[in-house]
């Protein structure tokens, strides 16, 4: 290879010319990212935003996707329809996804997107191959890819810290103060377009492309041998010992040991695809016999998955993830036996089939997230059952009144449930029940159960009203994170916080700024009924009397007998000015 300036231009400039529709995506992404970054007011919203990543992002890889398959000789007529459809359900779907509310995006959403998007990233590596007779050539175009990927991201990452010490130092050297847009440029240019160009630029073509003669490497298969075979079998070791050990005790699984059987599954496969072009030239050799029987002696081990996946379903109910758990566990058993049998002499259907199941779970309209929510509807019907809420929906004291006619687990498995579907959907799935300033983390009956017999006063309030301005102050400031320090005096906290204030701005000059410290004083009983006064808020006087405080959010405890034990922790204030 000769290293000259000309050589790396003209592969630059190659792949550009190859992937043409791929880079002008990577240009709207880092354009995007750029205004949205130099953009004092931003132009877009964090949504939007978001938006705006996932169609740039995507409609790159689906370039790519479009472009490796379009050189197996496939006819120029179907690359366009292809091409037009794809580029136009991601467009059509970006629009949606734009139209939308922030609120009305949820988790379910989200992860079948994810599953598009993995499926997708698979294609790029298989679907270039459909007409292989084995899978050597992809699997030596994916370790040339992944390879790439790896010195694109390191060239990326040292540019990048490279230049941002450069810039920090031009402060310490010089006195010039460079703004944080500076760095954030600094890191789109050189973290983000340069690594995807580099490694578009390393993309395997022609005959390299389709490398059906490879030798396996030497220092994959020792690491394998003396490394990788070692560590696995003693995940089999522990968890045949713990298999043993429960069967002895005649007990149920952990839940957790199912994450130790994906963890050595996983491992399992990782080898197979490892060390494939040697299972195809020398099966008999010691790690490749090893790998193989390896499949066979983890069936055992996932049907502990298997309990305990299932226990945790009947003991704390359906949720998405515990779904996706039980298929990623079947999956497994199919994987394992597939293995075996086949011998492993073709590898694309284990990554293929693993799209496919994600994708058929998360993004068809009857999905694991669907069914999640209407088992956590059902599970909610059969607890009201004997008293199901008289209005709805409810305010915040109809919903707390309600909820004194229930006690113990069940009350605790009401509000989970309707935690639950609030923060993993959006706020439209529980409208039918309560209203949507209705906070369902005010009530923790098992935590104030034990409060109670500690003798503790649980503190536990938000706002959710409007806020006027009393006659007397001026302007008013809100600090999410206010900087505080909590003492307690009998049955009296004293407050003391903290934050920047700004003096002045001449023009010419950067706005300086002077700290506060100030405190306030708060009973017990004003703090244990914040939420009772929300519609007349409290407004605490600061010992100096410049400023009144209004709590945002408290959680903590006071310990009557013992004030040292006490917490409390402020998440937000509104600090007023007197005129």
């Amino acid at each position: 290879m000769k290293l000259s300036l000309s050589y790396w231009l003209s592969a630059v400039i190659g792949a550009m010319q190859r992937f043409g529709l791929a880079f002008a995506f990577l240009l709207a992404l880092g354009s995007v990212s750029l205004l949205q970054i130099w953009n004092e007011k931003s132009l877009w919203s964090d949504y939007e935003f978001g938006v705006l990543i996932y169609y740039t992002s995507v409609g790159l890889l689906l370039s790519l996707v479009l472009q490796l398959w379009g050189e197996e000789r496939v006819s120029r007529s179907r690359q366009v329809i292809v091409g037009t459809l794809g580029h136009g359900l991601l467009l059509v779907d970006s629009l949606w996804l734009w139209s939308l509310s922030s609120d009305a995006f949820s988790t379910g959403l989200g992860i079948g997107h994810l599953s598009a998007i993995v499926s997708l990233g698979l294609a790029l590596f298989f679907l270039p191959f459909f007409r292989e007779r084995d899978d050597l050539p992809s699997w030596h175009f994916a370790l040339q890819v992944f390879v790439g990927a790896a010195v694109a991201l390191l060239v990326g990452s040292i540019m990048t810290g490279g230049l941002c010490l450069l810039i920090s130092s031009l402060d310490l050297l010089f006195g010039i103060s460079l703004d944080w847009e500076w760095y954030g440029t600094t890191a789109v240019l050189f973290e983000l377009m340069l690594p995807i160009l580099l490694w578009m630029s390393r993309f395997p073509q022609g005959d390299n492309k389709h490398c059906h003669h490879i030798v396996p490497s030497n220092f994959l298969t020792g690491i394998v041998r003396f490394l990788f075979l070692p560590l696995l079998g003693l995940y089999v070791f522990v968890l045949y010992v713990y298999a043993l050990t429960i069967l002895v005790q005649w007990e149920l699984p952990n839940g957790g040991v199912g994450w130790m059987v994906s963890v050595l599954t996983f491992g399992t496969i990782a080898l197979t695809f490892t060390l494939y072009p040697a299972m195809q030239q020398r099966p008999n050799a010691w790690e490749c016999r090893a790998v193989r029987w390896l499949s066979i002696v983890i069936l055992p081990l996932l049907l502990l998955m298997t309990i305990g996946i299932c226990r945790r379903l009947s003991d704390y109910g359906v949720t998405e993830m515990r779904l996706y758990a039980l298929l990623l566990n079947i999956w497994f058993y199919g994987v394992c036996i597939g293995l075996f049998v086949t011998r492993a002499r073709r590898i694309h259907w284990v990554a293929l089939s693993f799209g496919t199941l994600f994708l058929l779970s998360s993004a068809l309209p009857i999905n694991f997230s669907t069914i999640a929510l209407s088992a956590r509807k059902v599970k909610l019907q059969e607890l009201w059952a004997s008293f199901p809420p008289p209005n709805s929906p409810m305010n915040q004291s109809q919903f707390e009144t309600w909820l004194q006619h229930y006690q113990g687990k069940r009350r605790a498995a009401i509000v989970e449930n309707l935690r639950y579907i609030e923060s993993r959907y959006n706020e439209k799935e529980v409208a039918q029940w309560v209203k949507s300033d209705v906070s369902l983390w005010t009530d923790d009956y098992a935590q104030a159960e034990a409060a109670k017999q500690a003798g503790e006063i649980l503190l536990s309030a938000e706002i959710r009203e409007a806020i006027n301005v009393p006659k007397g102050f001026g302007k008013v400031i809100h600090i999410p994170y206010l900087n505080v320090d909590c003492s307690w005096k009998d049955s009296t906290a004293i407050i003391s916080f903290q934050f920047s204030e700004r003096v002045g701005k001449q023009e010419g000059k950067e706005a300086e700024y002077t700290t506060v410290d100030d405190s306030v004083r708060a009973t017990i009983h004003e703090l244990s009924t914040l939420n009772d006064d929300n519609l007349h808020l409290r407004f605490f006087p600061t010992i100096s009397g410049k400023y009144h405080l209004v709590l945002e959010s408290i959680e903590g405890s006071y310990v009557p007998n013992n004030p040292e034990a006490s917490s409390l922790r402020v998440s937000g204030a509104y600090v007023f000015f007197r005129k």
